[in-house]
């Protein structure tokens, strides 16, 4: 058996210089070759989000989509009065923050009693820069990726994320299992498998920041919207509950 979590489009790092963008490209093909030799000597494969199993099924048949599974599925908790959103990301090159605070200057303006939180991994000081010469200093913070992300995420009331090459989408399913409505890019994997439309939340096309601001404003606004959205988003992860997961693995093993 073998496990993927991400499929054989690797993204090519983008670079002014002609030689850097060749080593780059030659790089990328050589680790998709790499990976489908791989792919080709098991016997199953099994993928994280169904599109990733679909995609992978083009060249591989007897591949299988079984999820990631929470760490944790909570009692669903009551209506959370918090004025706070929640940003999650340990790509230390791929974040979304500075999407999240540029589309953040509208919020800010509208609503200054409401918080945006930035957790991540890599240099978040570069991030606290850009909050400063924004002036949003008093409106974000940015904060290195917690040990107690489980226990944080009670505190919030929204989830956003802006990152373009989200897999899975962890901490999208964590915060929706906390009956927190989410705001993301659509992407091609976790945010447009976890997020339905105007149901338990937004999906906006990537880039889109006025779109963007003028979603989550409207959960701002609507309590009664984001307490029902909350309440769907914990219904619909469900089916990640670590049990519900172990019995598809358990399933598969069975079936060898």
């Amino acid at each position: 058996i073998y496990e993927v979590h991400y499929d054989e489009r690797y993204r090519v790092k983008s670079t002014k210089y002609k030689l850097l963008a060749f080593v780059y490209k030659l790089l990328t093909w050589m680790r998709i070759i790499g990976l489908i030799c791989r792919v080709k000597k098991r016997d199953i494969l099994v993928a994280d989000t169904d599109t990733m199993a679909k995609i992978w099924k083009k060249k591989f048949k007897n591949t299988q989509w079984i999820p990631n599974p929470l760490r944790e599925y909570p009692p669903i908790r009551e209506q959370n009065e918090s004025k706070k959103v929640i940003a999650v990301n340990d790509n230390a090159t791929e974040s979304g923050f500075e999407h999240l605070i540029d589309m953040w200057e509208r919020i800010a303006n509208k609503y200054p009693e409401w918080r945006l939180h930035l957790y991540g991994n890599g240099n978040i000081e570069q991030y606290k820069q850009l909050v400063k010469s924004k002036h949003l200093s008093k409106s974000i913070q940015c904060y290195n990726y917690p040990d107690n992300l489980i226990e944080i995420y009670p505190k919030y009331a929204l989830y956003v994320q802006a990152n373009k090459l989200d897999r899975f989408g962890q901490y999208l399913a964590e915060a929706m299992a906390y009956s927190i409505p989410c705001v993301a890019y659509r992407v091609p994997y976790g945010p447009r498998e976890l997020i339905r439309d105007e149901i338990n939340g937004f999906l906006i096309r990537p880039n889109h920041l006025m779109d963007f601001s003028s979603k989550l404003g409207l959960l701002i606004r609507n309590n009664e919207l984001r307490w029902k959205m909350g309440r769907q988003s914990y219904s619909d992860v469900h089916k990640y509950e670590l049990n519900q997961v172990m019995h598809e693995w358990l399933r598969l093993f069975d079936s060898i």
